[in-house]
């Protein structure tokens, strides 16, 4: 294997190849600006496939019965174009968050008691009186996983297109900036907008990924069957790597949308984008837009804020943590 190239590697020969463009913008941002990170006890995270145990699913499904606001984000596989990813963070206000990745290339079989919990999860979080909120339309993001029989959409969930929202409210509240796009098919990307707001690098690298690959470890799809010795160590480092990445990039996706959506519905001035934090504290209830029915969990039910699977590992390698 003297000319064995990670999967990392493939990632950025093949960004260099199709998106040269944008390497070159997700480069400078990475010189200029900070990475964005949430720090990890502002969430936790769980990977939905044929692995995932019954309890983990039902402690999602009660979080999922109490909460109305959903931020989403879905990736399909660079090289067969299937859609393989759906990310679902569960919204809630001065609260951890939970995310949710559901790997569709990589379910239990339909008629499988795991299946059914899946199916009924997902039709919890859609149901026509929740808040679905995208970098883009949430429902368009889904249609493309309808095939999968995980959900359908005849009434689906009150949609809200951020980036949409996001164009108004920026051009706004930023009348001077000289970055901003007053033409109607203009529209700003998510990296570009976190970098606009909040001066932070969120990394894109990863867009290009074989995002059917099984990203949860568990699946053992990282496994290389046919080799040995120090080969198979290197190309098993490898495939662990390409993993762990993009699980954070599938996580900060989530993240960074949510991150924006705040200042976004609330209308908040630069001053308060500035003091995010009291700003985001100053948000109770009753008048809250995105009330939250979250409680704290039980100590019998410590489970619901581990991540499943890495329990004991780094959620990512960040040069520089930035508080969200």
């Amino acid at each position: 294997m003297s000319h064995y190239r990670t999967p990392l590697d493939i990632v950025r020969r093949r960004n260099s190849r199709w998106n040269p463009k944008k390497v070159q913008i997700n480069n400078q941002y990475r010189a200029l600006y900070r990475v964005f990170a949430a720090p990890p006890h502002t969430y936790s995270y769980y990977y939905i496939n044929r692995t995932t145990p019954i309890g983990i699913l039902d402690n999602l499904i009660d979080h999922a019965q109490t909460t109305q606001h959903f931020s989403i984000d879905t990736e399909n596989d660079v090289t067969t174009h299937r859609p393989s990813l759906i990310q679902i963070q569960f919204v809630y206000v001065n609260q951890p968050s939970i995310i949710i990745l559901i790997e569709t290339q990589h379910l239990p079989p339909e008629s499988s008691p795991l299946f059914i919990k899946i199916r009924y999860l997902c039709s919890l979080i859609l149901t026509s009186t929740n808040s679905l909120y995208a970098w883009g339309d949430p429902i368009r993001e889904l249609q493309n996983f309808l095939q999968f029989n995980l959900f359908n959409l005849t009434n689906p969930p009150i949609k809200h297109n951020i980036q949409s929202e996001f164009k108004d409210w920026f051009n706004d509240r930023y009348p001077s900036s000289p970055e901003r796009k007053d033409e109607p098919n203009d529209q700003y990307s998510l990296q570009h907008a976190i970098k606009l707001v909040f001066n932070q690098w969120l990394d894109k690298e990863l867009t290009l990924s074989d995002w059917g690959c099984g990203i949860d470890e568990h699946l053992a799809t990282c496994i290389p069957q046919a080799l040995v010795g120090m080969d198979r160590v290197r190309c098993l480092a490898g495939e662990r790597e390409i993993r762990k990445l993009q699980t954070q990039y599938a996580i900060n996706d989530c993240l960074s949308l949510t991150k924006l959506m705040f200042p976004v519905l609330y209308d908040w001035t630069p001053e308060q984008v500035k003091n995010y934090e009291t700003s985001l504290q100053s948000l109770q209830l009753p008048s809250l837009k995105l009330e939250s029915q979250y409680e704290d969990i039980s100590d019998d039910e410590d489970m619901g804020l581990i991540p499943v699977h890495v329990q004991d590992e780094p959620l990512f390698h960040s040069p520089v943590p930035v508080e969200v």
